[in-house]
């Protein structure tokens, strides 16, 4: 597994927990709830503000060369203590806005558990 970069996030940035739990009720009228996974998964919305176009390439490069590969050591600072999650890309990077001077918010959307 390789690390994820250590870009800086933007406070607009949001993550989503995931409810793994599906209810059912029987014909009996019982509820069964089903657990899917033995992780909690977050879901992130991220935006790394101000990054060159040489750093956007490298993002770039790393979702594309594994898509759905684990990369360890996303960090999650707004919850205390910070958490490290292990995460895989949703969706490519892409620009969410550019600034001029070679300067970039880019928004990421990646899927992860706490390690």
């Amino acid at each position: 597994m390789a690390a994820y970069p250590s870009y800086a996030v933007a406070l607009a940035s949001t993550p989503t927990p995931e409810n793994d739990y599906i209810d059912d009720v029987s014909s009996s009228g019982l509820l069964h709830s089903r657990q899917f996974h033995d992780k909690i998964y977050t879901n992130f919305d991220v935006i790394h503000p101000g990054l060159t176009g040489q750093q956007f390439y490298d993002l770039r490069q790393t979702y594309i060369s594994g898509p759905r590969d684990t990369y360890t050591g996303f960090t999650w600072y707004t919850s205390s203590p910070a958490e490290s999650y292990s995460v895989q890309f949703t969706a490519p990077p892409e620009i969410a806005a550019n600034h001029g001077n070679d300067r970039y918010d880019v928004r990421v959307q990646l899927r992860g558990w706490v390690t």
